[in-house]
Order: structure tokens, then sequence, then C-alpha cells
């Protein structure tokens, strides 16, 4: 997909038609099909945190993901950290778009540490820093 940037200078406008791509991240359970909601945190080539093309909920530096995000990104080196939860093993590896890449999907299996609720521990936390219509 073509985007056209327009950029101030001097004289007037500069536009410049830039490349981008779409990345598409799913998460699964390390021996599952099927969707695994996660935090996913993509960090730019420039290290700034990249919000997600189909809107999910982004808070600070990561998206909520319910298993599937899509990106518009560009050619470069982004970083990618997938979060579950302390229960969860976190992942983290680049993710390269090279140039001219139209569409690039990436799948990241995650492993559970352990399962709590088998151990008899249920989660109660209500201390969220979010509103109530991202909870």
């Amino acid at each position: 997909m073509k985007r056209i940037f327009l950029l101030p200078v001097v004289a007037g406008l500069l536009a410049l038609e830039c490349e981008s791509a779409q990345l598409t991240v799913s998460t699964l359970p390390g021996d599952g099909t099927d969707p695994l909601p996660a935090r996913l945190h993509l960090a730019g080539p420039d290290g700034k945190p990249v919000r997600s093309a189909n809107n999910l909920p982004f808070w600070r530096d990561h998206v909520s993901s319910p298993g599937r995000a899509e990106f518009e990104v560009r050619a470069g080196t982004y970083q990618l950290t997938v979060e579950r939860g302390p229960e969860w093993a976190a992942v983290t590896h680049a993710v390269e778009i090279p140039e001219g890449t139209a569409t690039k999907n990436v799948t990241v299996r995650l492993s559970r540490i352990i399962n709590l609720s088998t151990e008899g521990w249920w989660s109660g936390e209500t201390h969220i820093h979010r509103g109530v219509s991202d909870v």
C-alpha cells in the first residue's frame, strides 16, 4: 500500500510517497490452534510504540490483542514482545520488513509456565490503570 506524506518545507509542502506493509501478528498457545489473547509491544525502527491498524485498545506502549492484530508499517526492523501475564513466558524477537514487502505474517506461540487455577489460585485484581471501557 502506498501512502503519501506531506512534509512542510521552506517553500511549501513536499510530498513523499512511502510504501507501507501490513504486518499481522497472531498469537497461539504452544500446542493449540485457537487464537490466544495477549499483550503486544511493537516498537518501530525509531524505538517508538506502534498502534494497531485495526483499532485495538492501545495503552502507552502496547496493544491488547484478541489473538490477531494488524499493523501498518514501513520497511525496517521492529522489536516485538508478546506477553500474557505471569503464567506465560514472554517472547521477544526482531521482525524485519524488507523494502517492497506488501504483507508480513508473524505467528507467536506462547508457552505456559504454570496453570495457577489448577493449583487453586484465582486472580481477583481490581486495581487497574485503564478506563472502564478498556477493561
